[in-house]
């Protein structure tokens, strides 16, 4: 199906919500799907210029890196928590040097 985008980049990013989506076709099948470039649309004409067709990146790709960044952010996360923990433990009953 084919829509209009600024730039490769965005074009990934309207793609990124429907393949994380349960049940979303892009979601079930991403091996199914691919991104394309077509050419240069013009919005005042109707037409696409630069005709040319060039693979961008395959959903399966988008949707695999999308998972391992939600993966490094949960991992992040857990350390942030480790860490806050770690320093709220070493501060406790500490005097911590400022006059009261």
């Amino acid at each position: 199906m084919p829509f209009y985008s600024k730039n490769d980049r965005s074009a990934i990013r309207a793609l990124t919500k429907p393949i994380m989506t349960d049940g979303h076709e892009f979601n079930a099948s991403p091996l199914d799907y691919d991104l394309y470039f077509i050419g240069v649309f013009d919005d005042l004409t109707g037409q696409i210029y630069d005709q040319q067709l060039k693979l961008v990146i395959s959903l399966a790709t988008v949707k695999s890196e999308l998972k391992r960044d939600q993966e490094l952010m949960h991992e992040h996360q857990q350390i942030d928590l480790f860490n806050n923990k770690d320093n709220k433990d070493n501060n406790d009953g500490k005097d911590d040097g400022k006059d009261k």
